[in-house]
């Protein structure tokens, strides 16, 4: 299995770094137990807006330049910093078999609250590479997708189509845990596998070579309030 490093590199190109960038330390604090995590202001503010609010707005986070996200899984946060440094959620030393399937989801859902669609991205190309080889997607990932996630968010769609096309639908483990499933999925589920009976779908047999297909648009221009980063506090 190729190293996810090969297929995310095109992600995020866009400079975030310059000589100024390493002047000022602030402070996000994560979890319950409010683990410290040290980023510098300039790069995280250049990733997200959500940050760039938070540090700079009128919030007294700007004053304090700390910031606290109680309800954010600390694991997941130290594969976010990685990924603001490097470019990469997989590390030099790791495979996708080390990052879990739910970490990724956490991670697609933190880059959507935080208008990071690169980050979201990064996920999905990752995601492919893990799912693709035919393992098995659990209903504790469908749950936390199609809890945490819009309707019309790619990230559902890559879970349809990776039970319509690599499972042929209905895997034989269906029949004994269907009730499992969030509503939802089974809803679109049912439409993908109707799609590809009629012939109005086509079935995808290579997700890395239409990866580009699950990606998130950027928009021209981030919308960016001052109460969408106040969710956290």
């Amino acid at each position: 299995m190729a190293n996810s490093r090969d297929s995310t590199e095109h992600v995020n190109k866009k400079p975030r770094i310059d000589r100024e960038s390493f002047d000022t330390m602030v402070i996000v604090k994560v979890g319950p137990d409010k683990t410290v995590f040290r980023m510098h202001k300039r790069i995280i503010c250049n990733v997200s807006p959500f940050f760039k609010v938070a540090f700079e707005g009128k919030f007294r986070e700007a004053q304090d330049q700390i910031l606290e996200l109680p309800d954010e899984n600390v694991d997941m946060f130290k594969y976010f910093q990685l990924w603001v440094y490097t470019d990469n959620i997989i590390a030099k030393d790791e495979t996708v078999k080390d990052v879990t399937g739910m970490l990724l989801a956490d991670l697609y859902i933190f880059g959507e609250m935080c208008g990071i669609p690169d980050l979201q991205n990064a996920a999905i190309d990752v995601l492919i590479d893990k799912y693709e080889f035919h393992q098995q997607i659990t209903t504790l990932i469908l749950h936390k997708i199609y809890g945490n996630t819009p309707e019309t968010t790619p990230l559902r769609r890559l879970m349809v189509d990776f039970v319509a096309c690599i499972d042929g639908g209905l895997p034989d483990w269906f029949a004994n845990s269907r009730d499992q499933y969030p509503t939802d999925f089974l809803i679109d589920l049912a439409v993908a596998l109707s799609k590809l009976k009629c012939g109005t779908k086509t079935v995808i047999m290579d997700f890395r070579a239409s990866r580009f297909d699950y990606h998130v648009k950027p928009p021209v221009s981030l919308p960016v309030s001052e109460a969408a980063a106040s969710k956290q506090r």
